[in-house]
């Protein structure tokens, strides 16, 4: 539905920058990480004395890959909120777009997960069906935490679903941040974000210590993985502003320098004791999800300060941009493919330890492209063009932009 536009009241001019192309590609990234992570690493058992072996620890970091999507999350809608913070219908564009993008794909998934358990068909994959969250949870985007209580008390939640704690981190922050940026006044947001990330890492420290299933719930509760999504927001606010973005691109040669720090900070944990760099260790639990989240900060950083340079080339390439589009599809569908591929064809749950177990992996992996792919062009796209027909509104057309002087 197209939005009326009243003679007094015209669309707000944004103030950012036209759309980035790399940036589909730092999402295509994303997806490829937890693709090699989940369709491969995550269920690859070679043998103890295999070459392999060394193929697993390469991959150890693939589980990362919703940290690079907080981090840029962060910085397109914070971007989008910072754009259009005076905007009189701010709260509602907003949250109408996020509502098309977001929920037609979930809910459909979410609706085949219980239809299938309500016909029995459970049994093709117990990894699949057993344990299901509460409805609610689901429905209310809250089983992040839901989760946490069914590790502790019931077991591990079904997997068909089990991605989705990243949605539900994802949504909270929606119902908050636009609140936060509209309100707060711009001299004080850079230091609340910091703060958030700080706050964070504390309370991860307390949370591991204190709670047997602590490791768990730091890696799924919204206000312990809040890092990455400040991060970004902070991103989106210092390149908005005209002094600090030519501070930051001043010094380019400083932040390849902070980028290499963190990268050799994570191979050389990885190299040294490698049960220290997957998501359960008190390293990772505790520092290490805002070591890794810095990290890709600063790529993402880099990619939008050196436009012209070869590492935004890469992400500017057209498989990266494609696995971008279908990245939230992708997301949602692969789970539940790789699990009933290995249900139907071989009877057992996902493993790889023999040619044809890897040959099933493929086979799911085609499948879940296939999928996301008809997803985006005939489902997620006409959704989100239907969203973006709802335009932000504003009474004086510069009153949006965020100017250097504060306020």
């Amino acid at each position: 539905m197209k939005a009326t536009v009243a003679p007094d009241v015209l669309p707000v001019k944004s103030n950012s920058s036209p759309r980035i192309p790399e940036l589909d590609g730092v999402r295509g990234l994303a997806i490829l990480v937890i693709l090699l992570g989940h369709h491969f690493n995550a269920i690859f058992y070679p043998a103890p004395d295999s070459p392999l072996v060394y193929l697993v620890i390469a991959l150890r970091y693939t589980w990362s890959g919703v940290d690079l999507f907080f981090v840029l999350s962060g910085y397109l809608i914070g971007g989008i909120l910072l754009d259009h913070r005076q905007a009189l219908n701010y709260y509602k564009v907003f949250y109408v777009r996020r509502i098309y993008r977001i929920f037609p794909l979930f809910y459909l998934n979410l609706f085949v997960f219980f239809a299938l358990l309500a016909v029995g068909v459970g049994a093709i994959s117990t990894w699949l069906f057993q344990n299901p969250l509460p409805f609610w949870s689901y429905f209310t985007f809250t089983q992040n935490f839901a989760s946490v209580y069914y590790v502790a008390y019931v077991g591990a939640p079904a997997a068909w679903m089990g991605v989705t704690w990243s949605l539900a981190v994802e949504e909270q922050f929606y119902f908050v941040m636009p609140w936060v940026i509209r309100k707060c006044k711009e001299r004080w947001l850079p230091l609340l974000l910091i703060g958030a990330v700080g706050v964070a890492m504390v309370l991860r420290f307390f949370v591991y210590n204190l709670f047997a299933v602590g490791s768990i719930a730091n890696y799924v509760m919204t206000p312990t993985r809040i890092d990455g999504l400040m991060m970004g927001v902070l991103i989106a606010y210092l390149l908005r502003r005209p002094d600090w973005r030519q501070k930051l691109e001043s010094h380019r040669r400083l932040l390849w320098v902070v980028f290499g720090f963190l990268a050799a900070g994570l191979a050389g944990l990885n190299i040294w004791r490698q049960e220290l760099a997957t998501a359960e260790s008190i390293v990772m639990t505790t520092v290490g999800y805002t070591w890794i989240s810095l990290f890709y900060a600063m790529m993402l950083l880099l990619v939008l300060l050196n436009p012209q340079q070869r590492i935004t080339a890469f992400f500017r390439t057209a498989i990266m941009r494609w696995l971008g589009e279908i990245s939230y599809g992708f997301y949602l569908l692969h789970i539940p493919v790789i699990g009933l591929c290995y249900g139907l064809v071989l009877g057992i749950n996902p493993r790889i330890a023999n040619l044809k177990e890897f040959s099933v992996s493929l086979l799911a992996l085609a499948i879940s492209l296939a999928l996301a792919t008809i997803s985006w062009r005939w489902l997620e796209r006409p959704l989100v063009r239907r969203g973006h027909s709802l335009q932000y509104q504003s009474a004086n057309v510069g009153e949006n932009a965020w100017n250097s002087s504060g306020g």
